[in-house]
């Protein structure tokens, strides 16, 4: 494999969304780059599962039905906002972003542009971010008296 190839391969890697399809790739690397290529594969974050987005949108319904008086994407991005930006402002390119951006604007603003998708907030997160995420919302949502579903109730 030439390094050219190499960068290739590695590039590729990157944009796989899922850590099997990443693998696929990877086994056809030869070996003399497989240990690199296992390497770049044992950083990279794969973000969040289908079951935690699905979840994570119906936590969304629930909690606007619970108020009767926002929207399941005005709920999104008043979350994102309140319980969701610290994760993500530990990336330091969103970070840089959001400093020369959002943070610029009042909370409705924030809280809008957070749940149009302008930002990749989410779906930017790693499994572990999400779920760290999602706990938060249900201890706070659950300590308001909201019920959310739990797949495993």
């Amino acid at each position: 494999m030439t390094p050219y190839a190499l960068t290739e391969l590695i590039r590729m890697l990157l944009t796989k969304k899922t850590k099997a399809d990443a693998e696929k790739l990877a086994a056809d690397c030869g070996d003399e780059y497989r240990p690199i290529i296992q390497e770049i594969l044992a950083r990279l974050s794969f973000g969040r599962t289908k079951s935690q987005n699905s979840l994570l949108h119906v936590w969304y319904g629930q909690i606007a039905k619970h108020y009767g008086d926002r929207s399941a994407l005005d709920v999104k991005g008043e979350v994102h906002r309140d319980l969701g930006l610290h994760i993500r402002l530990r990336d330091p390119q969103f970070n840089w972003v959001w400093q020369r951006t959002g943070a610029l604007l009042d909370f409705e603003k924030q809280a809008k542009i957070l749940a149009s998708g302008v930002f990749d907030f989410s779906s930017a997160m790693s499994v572990k971010e999400l779920s760290e995420y999602m706990d938060e919302i249900s201890r706070f949502y659950e300590a308001k008296g909201v019920r959310l579903t739990h797949p495993d109730e």
